[in-house]
This record gives structure tokens, sequence and C-alpha cells, in this order.
């Protein structure tokens, strides 16, 4: 008899040491799963394929499980004479879209694929007077507790003053992707860019390039009613804070100076307010925006400021990176305040 209730306390325990082993690593499955959607869409994957492959082929030749068309860039495709497209997987137990991005990349017809990662926002600190800026002119000044080393700086007076003999040909476009602008700052209410090929607030798509209104720029986190807006305005000053480095006024007596005083800033809000994370697929929108203004409407755009960044590589966004550099736009990244 206690031979017996030893044998089933021991099975006891054997069954309870397996019910907990299973349950740590469901739980540890979750929480793979949870930060593998924080750092990518689970069910997104995009791809840039040949103009001649169709989706039915695509489906044929990887054998895909079931997905949708979610957006297709129109714009950058036929700029690059491909197709760039987000795909979205139908969500089983078994989906693993890492394996489906990798199978897209091996498959005939797809040129690159990618996950749609997102991207975070990097911290800045707060710089609010030009005697502080030591980054534009350093004398050796303190600035918070460092201080500087005489001329340790970019000269940015020096520039100024040659600007200021010989100010080129025409004003200089620097297309921000950020969290939006404030448009009523003092210090940037006049050098924010302006589209003149839009009539403001009629609804029409004036000059043909597939945003209606787009005066100042665009909204492409659709956050206003779960629809984009027109005008990009900022929820939470990061944005305006890498529009005031870039652009501010100067010699008006408020706030900062920005590096160049004859730029004018284009605003692309691709992070949503409460967020401070955005996705790949928005930040190519907004990549193909400027390829467009650029290439077809002639607009001077000779930078792109992109203030976020994550872990995670992509192929297309290095596909698309390499465009802006062949169209002559500098893209320049955060690196080293975050991490990313």
């Amino acid at each position: 008899m206690k031979r017996a209730m030893l044998i089933d306390r021991r099975q006891g325990y054997r069954l309870i040491i397996i019910f907990s082993l299973g349950m740590i690593l469901f739980s540890q499955g979750i929480i793979a799963r949870e930060e593998a959607s924080a750092r990518y869409h689970p069910l997104q994957a995009l791809v840039k394929l040949k103009h001649e492959t169709t989706l039915h082929s695509l489906q044929k030749e990887a054998g895909l499980p079931n997905f949708g068309l979610k957006h297709e860039y129109n714009l950058l495709g036929r700029l690059a004479g491909a197709r760039y497209l987000v795909l979205e997987f139908v969500d089983t137990e078994t989906l693993d879209i890492r394996a489906v991005v990798d199978r897209l990349a091996d498959t005939p017809g797809v040129e690159a694929a990618s996950l749609n990662v997102n991207r975070r926002l990097l911290e800045i600190p707060d710089d609010p007077l030009f005697h502080s800026q030591w980054g534009l002119h350093n004398t050796g000044q303190q600035a918070f507790i460092y201080r500087g080393v005489e001329d340790i700086d970019i000269d940015a007076p020096e520039a100024w003053a040659r600007l200021s003999l010989n100010p080129g040909t025409g004003e200089s476009v620097v297309a921000v992707i950020d969290t939006g602008v404030d448009p009523g700052h003092p210090d940037l209410a006049g050098n924010i860019w302006i589209n003149n090929g839009e009539t403001p607030g009629n609804g029409i798509d004036d000059d043909g390039n597939g945003y209606i209104d787009d005066i100042s720029g665009y909204d492409f986190a659709g956050d206003k009613d779960g629809a984009n807006d027109p005008f990009p305005v900022d929820f939470n000053d990061h944005g305006t804070h890498i529009a005031g480095i870039i652009a501010a006024s100067t010699g008006n007596g408020i706030g900062v100076a920005g590096v160049d005083l004859n730029a004018k800033v284009l605003p692309l809000k691709i992070f949503s307010p409460g967020s401070e994370r955005s996705s790949l697929s928005n930040e190519l929108e907004a990549f193909e925006y400027v390829l467009h203004m650029k290439t077809v409407h002639e607009v001077n755009i000779v930078a792109i400021n992109c203030s976020f960044g994550s872990e995670d590589f992509s192929s297309l966004e290095y596909d698309v990176v390499n465009r802006c550099r062949e169209a002559g736009i500098a893209v320049v990244c955060a690196a080293g305040n975050g991490g990313g």
C-alpha cells in the first residue's frame, strides 16, 4: 500500500514538473512573440518585385500561406521600374513571418524582401539658446555641465558669412521624417516649405502627386480619425526640435539658430500620438513622397533627416535609401544617442 502511494506521489510530482515546464515554455513563447511584435509586424512583409511578377505567380513560386495586398507604392514603383508592396498574411498558430520573408527573398521574381520592422524615436537633449550650441560655434563656453573646447565645431558663423556673400541660386529643402512640425512655432513659421502646386483646402490633388492638399508635407501616420492628414502637426515636439536644429530662423532674438539660414523644412509625419514607434511601411511611403517631389516636380530637396532607428536591417529600406542618393538626396540618420 505504501509502495503504491509512493509511486502515485512520484507520478504526481512528475506531472507537476512536466506541467510547470510546459507553462514556462508557453509563457516564454508568448513573451518572445510580444517582443518580436514590438520589433516588427508579425503578419506583414515588404517586397520588391520585378515588374512582370504577379501576386499569383509569387504565391505559386514561393508556396506562401494565404495573404492579401495591404499597400502598393505606385509612385516609387514607376520611378524604379519595379513593384514595391506590403503583403499581409492570414494569422495562424504556425505562421512564422521571418521564415516567410526568407522564402520570399529566395523566390524568382523577388528582388528584395523585408520584415515590416518598427522604428523608434531617438532621444535628443533640450538646447534652447545659441550660446549653448557649441556644435555650431565653440568658444570654450560652459554648456550645461560641460565646458567646450574652442573651435571644435562646424564653423557655422563662418559658413553664414560666406553665404551672405554668395547666397546661391535657389532655396534648399530638407525633408524631416519624424513626428511632424509645429507650424506656428515662431522660430520656424517662415521656414516651412510651401507646395505651390496645391491650392489649400479645395480637396483636390492639384499637382497630381497622389496626395490631396499637401500644402506643407504630409501625415503618413493616419492619426486623424484613422486617415492621413494633409498637414503633419507635431504632437510631442521631437520633429519640431529637429527642424529647429536644421533651419530655425536666426537674428530674430528667439530660441536657437538653425544650421542653414535659407533652408526650408518639408515635414513628413510617420509617428502617431501615444506611440514612439512607426512601421517601416510608413517610412517608405515618406521616402516615396520625397523621391516623387524631387524627380517629377523638381523640388530642390537636398537631404532627408531620420532621427529614429532600430536593431533590424531592411533590404527594402537599403534599396530606397540608395535611390534617394542616386537622385542627389543625402539621407542623414541618428546614431549613438539611443542604442539604435
